[in-house]
C-alpha cells in the first residue's frame, strides 16, 4: 500500500485509461491500486484539475462502466479532489503555453492548453496549498497520429524542449514536477 499523506495528480488520460479499462496499453491494475489505497482511510490523495471534466468527455469513455467522468467522480468523492480554475491558474497556464518549446533542430511548439492548465493547477497545489505532489501522472508522452512526439510538447519529456528557452521559476518548477507514468510501487501478483 501507498503510505499515508502522500498527493498524487492524475491528468485527464489517466482517467481515460482507467474509465476505458484499457488493459491492452496501460496498467489499469496500478491505476485500481492506486484509488483503493486513496479509499483507505489515511490513505493518500488523488488530485485533478476540473478543466478534466471537459477533457474526459463522453465520446473518449469507449468502454467505460460508468455512464459520465463527473459520476466516477462522484462514487470516488472522498478519493479524489478536482480543483477548479482560479485566475492565478489561468495565468500561470497562459504563461506556460506562451512559450515556444524546441528541442534540437525540431520545429517550435506550444503546450496545448489543456496540458497547461493541468501542470498549472498542480503548480498551483503545491504553492498556495503547500501540499507536495509525490508526482503527477500521466501517460502523455507526445505520441500522435501521424507524428511519433505528436504537435504538441509532451508532459513526460517536458524538460527535453527547453532548447533556447528563457529558465523562467515557472519552467523551473515545472521541470521540478516528479512527472511519471502511474507505476503503483506494490503490483499485484494475480
Amino acid at each position: 500500500m501507498v503510505t499515508a499523506g502522500q498527493s498524487y495528480f492524475w491528468d485527464s488520460c489517466v482517467f481515460i485509461a482507467f474509465l476505458n479499462n484499457d488493459r491492452s496499453s496501460y496498467d489499469v491494475e496500478s491505476l485500481e491500486a492506486f484509488l483503493k489505497d486513496s479509499e483507505a482511510s489515511g490513505g493518500p490523495r488523488i488530485f485533478t484539475s476540473s478543466i478534466a471534466l471537459a477533457e474526459v468527455s463522453p465520446g473518449k469513455l469507449k468502454n467505460s462502466a460508468h455512464s459520465s467522468f463527473s459520476s466516477f467522480l462522484n462514487d470516488f468523492r472522498n478519493s479524489i479532489s478536482v480543483v477548479d480554475t482560479s485566475p492565478f491558474i489561468n495565468i500561470n497556464a497562459g504563461l506556460l503555453k506562451d512559450v515556444r518549446y524546441k528541442k534540437g533542430a525540431s520545429d517550435k511548439r506550444i503546450l496545448t492548453t489543456g496540458d497547461a492548465i493541468m501542470l498549472a493547477t498542480a503548480l498551483e497545489i503545491e504553492e498556495t496549498y503547500g501540499i507536495k505532489l509525490d508526482a503527477f501522472h500521466t501517460y502523455d508522452n507526445g505520441r500522435g497520429k501521424g507524428n511519433p512526439e505528436g504537435r504538441g510538447v509532451p508532459i513526460l519529456g517536458f524538460h527535453e524542449w527547453l532548447d533556447d528557452v528563457p529558465e523562467t521559476d515557472l519552467i523551473k518548477r515545472v521541470v521540478a514536477l516528479n512527472r511519471v507514468k502511474p507505476i503503483h510501487p506494490e503490483p499485484s501478483l494475480i
